[in-house]
């Protein structure tokens, strides 16, 4: 009779804790339904910000704590590492409750502690984000900041309090472009709320990936510090090189390079003493490279191709595209056929960058001849944050009498991912008018004659599928200012369309073949894949 006494008290304990838990866990759900039923949270899996936001969000639900130390002078708010599409955080899968526990294991198995407390300044003096880049970076979509040009058509037509006379109004948007299915237009018609940065003032201007200007490896490993490299297979093409630097101080971080076809991965880890409790932890915290086996190469030659691969990788050289457009001009032969520059154009030029003499030029070139003026005698060019841009002006590219295509100034300006357009006159330019697989981005200017003490400009923007959206937005009303921070605004816009121009199928697929093709000639350079077992002392 105790015994079964005993037995139905435990048997109604675990029930009750049963309930209990039953209970928490459906009040937790009516929660979280309630939670992402707000219109003001956007759930999109394929998103690594709302991926974070849900992620936050269950987690503050369930009273799961974060794996910082709250005792700590790390603000979560604030010094939280960013995520951006593209990348990943400073610790890449730490926020996973899972992976989190796996590093505790390391931790308490090789008896190492990682006291570093990791605050935004920290980051940047490891080179793991740039000292410029900004912070609580909302995630931008097309859907948030998309103007359509119908769209403001209709409403101008709609507003009674706008003047019908040539006077000025900044709260009326002039769309500049023709409407065309398949393009993204931003056009300034939106005021956006405090949810995203204030970009009225344009000194909040920054470049979007500046880390990615950052030779981390020739920066912090090469010839620098001692450090480890390791190759390895995820399937039959796509290779794996890390680099991780060594460390003797335990408690101190360590820098970490993964490179694979689809990018480059910064992180921090804890210094290991062993290369072989680094690759495992690192194993660990990325679930994909659990079954990859690495082989550690001592040949020193792998670091002279490192460094040549990362070089070629590194973008920090633009050219831009210039055609001018006459009053009434819709058709592209037309534009290209235009010699003489307006007044107004002129000023434009003026306003954007210098006018150089290519001959014996010997800063970026941009695909200009600076030797025997086959491409023109002058030429624009701008050097913006240590950033050099050439600009392809076609009224200052030869012109050929006979040939009505003018074919070699297309061939200049068809050939640049970021085409200016500055329009004279009522008509909207089509971004279809200039057929080139490269041109990808679009930006219309035009000189806003309702100003009549200082110059501005009318600008608006249209970008191929697949081109993410970029900072800073436009100002309400898609005008700036023909003064320094005008043009600090415009050439961070253009630089910052680039950039997220090279996410686009055209030219993503091509960079990932480039890396893949990199990785495999290290692979096949450095030896056969091995057992990551390290063959010296220390690892």
């Amino acid at each position: 009779d105790t015994n079964n006494t005993n037995t139905n008290a435990n048997i109604n304990s675990n029930s009750n804790k049963n309930l209990e838990f039953e209970e928490k866990f459906k009040k937790a759900l009516e929660r979280c339904i309630k939670e992402f039923s707000r219109e003001s949270i956007d759930i999109d899996p394929q998103t690594k910000y709302d991926k974070k936001r849900r992620t936050n969000t269950i987690r503050n639900i369930f009273g799961i704590k974060k794996p910082i130390d709250n005792e700590t002078d790390v603000n979560p708010e604030k010094e939280e590492p960013i995520l951006r599409r593209g990348t990943k955080p400073v610790f890449p899968k730490f926020y996973d409750p899972h992976i989190w526990r796996n590093y505790n294991r390391v931790e308490d198995e090789k008896k190492n502690t990682w006291t570093r407390k990791i605050t935004r300044s920290y980051l940047i003096e490891m080179g793991i984000i740039a000292r410029d880049s900004p912070e609580n970076l909302p995630e931008l979509l097309w859907e948030d900041v998309e103007d359509l040009p119908s769209k403001i058509l209709s409403n101008n037509d709609q507003d009674t309090s706008i003047n019908p006379t040539n006077e000025s109004n900044e709260n009326t948007t002039v769309p500049l472009l023709l409407e065309v299915s398949g393009f993204h237009y931003e056009l300034g018609s939106k005021k956006y709320g405090p949810q995203l940065i204030n970009f009225s003032n344009y000194n909040n201007c920054f470049v979007q990936e500046s880390e990615k200007e950052i030779a981390f490896y020739e920066t912090y490993f090469y010839q620098k510090t001692e450090h480890w490299n390791f190759i390895g297979s995820i399937s039959e093409r796509e290779k794996i090189v890390i680099s991780i630097e060594y460390i003797k101080d335990k408690g101190e971080s360590a820098r970490v390079l993964i490179r694979t076809r689809k990018g480059d991965d910064r992180i921090l880890i804890p210094a290991f003493s062993k290369s072989s409790e680094a690759i495992k932890f690192i194993k660990n915290s990325y679930p994909d490279y659990a079954q990859v086996k690495f082989s550690k190469i001592s040949d020193s030659d792998i670091q002279t191709n490192l460094l040549e691969i990362e070089k070629k990788l590194i973008m920090k050289t633009y050219k831009f595209g210039i055609l001018y457009c006459k009053e009434n001009q819709t058709d592209g032969n037309e534009m290209f056929q235009n010699v003489e520059a307006s007044a107004d154009f002129e000023e434009f030029l003026e306003f954007i960058g210098k006018k150089i003499s290519l001959k014996g030029w010997t800063n970026f070139k941009g695909g200009l001849d600076v030797k025997g003026d086959t491409t023109g005698q002058f030429s624009y060019f701008a050097e913006y944050r240590d950033l050099p841009i050439m600009f392809h002006v076609s009224t200052m590219l030869p012109f050929a009498d006979q040939d009505p295509q003018q074919l070699e100034r297309k061939r200049h300006l068809g050939n640049d991912i970021v085409l200016i357009i500055f329009k004279e006159g009522d008509q909207l330019y089509s971004p279809t008018t200039v057929p080139s697989q490269f041109n990808h981005i679009f930006c219309v200017i035009q000189k806003d004659k309702s100003s009549i003490t200082n110059t501005r400009y009318r600008v608006g923007f249209a970008t191929k599928a697949g081109v993410r959206p970029f900072y800073p937005l436009l100002p309400y009303g898609g005008i700036i200012e023909k003064n320094e921070e005008g043009r600090h605004f415009l050439l961070t816009k253009l630089i910052n369309a680039e950039r997220m121009a090279l996410y686009a199928p055209n030219f993503s697929k091509p960079m990932t073949l480039v890396r893949e093709n990199y990785l495999l000639s290290i692979v096949k350079n450095f030896g056969k894949q091995k057992e990551d077992q390290p063959k010296s002392s220390r690892g």
